[in-house]
């Protein structure tokens, strides 16, 4: 009887030992990763309110130079400037030449914000800010978020504006610098309503 007693018990014990094995897995499997919302452009029409500087632009075209595939790209962006600081957002997005839509989100990172009045760009006098992104949204495989670039806005001051957009990137993100001139491209850097000098 006692043979059969421990006969019985075996079983029971291995039971015992799978469930707590199972049990092991479940906690150590990993919870699913939550799936970013894909980045949409354009961003919101809000501009922050600030009692500095506030920036702005948009442009609807291809950039300047050779971009092989790229039959159409729109970018705007807009924020606040002060003290050495910007805060704001762009967002960039390429397509055409059989190639899928790429859209980039980004945010301005906490890299002090350079802005300077009366410099010469492009044979005019004007105001150019230089404002540090970070990559937040993407759905470019080989645009990885947390990537670090820049976007550098100049606005002419008189008679006929000649702006220009200048985008840059760095690692896998490069294939989004682009610079952009002409009439499409509308850049605003304004202090109450006013031209920064």
């Amino acid at each position: 009887m006692a043979r059969d007693q421990h006969r019985h018990r075996r079983p029971r014990r291995r039971s015992a030992a799978l469930a707590l094995g199972i049990s092991a897995i479940a906690i150590a499997t990993p919870a699913p990763v939550a799936v970013a919302a894909k980045p949409k452009c354009p961003l919101g029409p809000n501009i922050p309110r600030s009692s500095g500087v506030q920036w702005g632009f948009s442009v609807s075209g291809p950039p300047s130079g050779p971009h092989k595939g790229i039959t159409s790209s729109y970018t705007h962006g807009h924020g606040t400037w002060s003290r050495g600081r910007a805060k704001g957002a762009v967002c960039h997005q390429d397509s055409g030449g059989g190639i899928p839509g790429r859209h980039i989100v980004t945010r301005v990172s906490l890299v002090p914000a350079k802005l300077d009045g009366h410099v010469t760009r492009l044979g005019k006098l004007g105001v150019e800010l230089v404002v540090p992104l970070v990559v937040t949204g993407s759905d470019d495989a080989s645009c990885a978020t947390g990537t670090h670039g820049s976007v550098t806005l100049f606005a002419s001051y008189y008679d006929v504006h000649v702006d220009s957009a200048v985008l840059r990137f760095g690692a896998g993100c490069r294939a989004h610098d682009h610079t952009y001139r002409g009439a499409s491209l509308k850049v605003l850097i304004t202090r109450s309503g006013a031209q920064v000098d």
